[in-house]
């Protein structure tokens, strides 16, 4: 079980991130097909969640890299150690599932959306809000035909189109 401790350590670095299972096959000295086996028991006990990539093609959420994403905010900050901004967004995760199904996008070498609700709305997680990302945002949820998109901020904005994270 040292092995499934192991990964349980590696995946606290990885929360909000795509999963990389040769890498971490390798990193753990483990075959693929045991850590899929370990993923799939973390998650089966709701100790970790996958979503898909967004894609309006079945087969390509199917094939796509998984983001994963702790089940306790607490038990990851205590594991891992992680950054302000990777509790956020795994705090944003959580409030956000109960909404409907979530996926993400990223084009290769391009923009990234954090979440996308019901293949409608459009989702990033970021500690303070810029203009930036807000258009950035904007632009991408467009491209993709999107209904609406939302930059949710742990800091106060009075930009439109921000939620202040306590109002998840």
């Amino acid at each position: 079980m040292g092995k499934l401790r192991d990964l349980i350590l590696l995946l606290t670095s990885r929360i909000g991130s795509k999963l990389e299972i040769s890498k971490i096959a390798s990193e753990l000295g483990i075959s693929r097909e045991t850590v899929y086996s370990y993923l799939n028991f973390l998650e089966k006990t709701y100790f970790i969640f996958f979503i898909n990539p967004f894609t309006r093609n079945i087969d390509g959420e199917v094939r796509g890299a998984k983001k994963v994403y702790f089940c306790d905010n607490g038990l990851l900050n205590y594991l891992g150690k992680v950054s302000e901004g990777t509790i956020f967004e795994n705090f944003v995760f959580h409030n956000l599932k109960k909404y409907g199904n979530l996926n993400y996008y990223q084009k290769y070498k391009g923009p990234e959306v954090d979440f996308i609700l019901d293949k409608k709305s459009a989702f990033e997680a970021k500690i303070t809000a810029l203009v930036s990302d807000i258009n950035r945002l904007h632009r991408v949820a467009n491209c993709l035909k999107l209904k609406d998109d939302y930059l949710i901020t742990k800091n106060y904005s009075n930009f439109s189109n921000v939620i202040l994270a306590q109002d998840l």
